[in-house]
């Protein structure tokens, strides 16, 4: 497929600004506190690329939200940009997951599992657009990026203010 088929540009009215989608995978969003998350899953990977916007969609508070007892996340990136036409800043987190053992339901029987140890790279760009905070990035696993690198790193920068 051609760029022209295999990408979109979408408009974000809410928020001002318009970004490529990937027309093969499906486009959602869930509500946020003041704000939306639209993302489109990364087909067959567990990854995501995202466009989030809201009273509370800053960098702290997104990277507070990613650890847990048996979740880490470390910065591998930080940088101040430019992006779309604001001061930003961009960061790559690595989020380590352990495996451990986890109980579900097979019809009436409790079954014991072990889910699997998982790392994901986190990249996002952090901004303030029409004075709301933006974060636009992606989270892969990490086997997954060089796969994948090249068309979120695109949807990522196509991000631009509705004129």
């Amino acid at each position: 497929m051609s760029d022209t088929e295999l990408f979109e540009r979408r408009r974000f009215e809410e928020v001002g600004l318009s970004m490529e989608i990937h027309r093969t995978w499906p486009l959602e969003s869930t509500p946020l506190e003041g704000g939306l998350n639209t993302y489109q899953r990364v087909a067959d990977t567990l990854g995501l690329v995202f466009l989030r916007h809201g009273q509370r969609e800053t960098f702290e508070v997104f990277v507070e939200s990613l650890s847990d007892l048996v979740t880490t996340v470390s910065v591998t990136g930080d940088e101040a940009i430019a992006f779309c036409g604001s001061a930003a800043r961009r960061l790559t987190l690595l989020q380590h997951r352990q495996s451990m053992g986890v109980y579900h339901w097979h019809g009436k029987d409790l079954v014991h599992s072990q889910s699997p140890e998982i790392s994901t790279v986190i990249s996002l760009v952090a901004f303030t657009h029409r004075r709301l905070p933006v974060l636009v990035g992606y989270r892969i696993p990490s086997q997954h990026l060089g796969d994948y690198r090249a068309i979120l790193e695109r949807i990522v920068e196509s991000v631009e203010p509705i004129v």
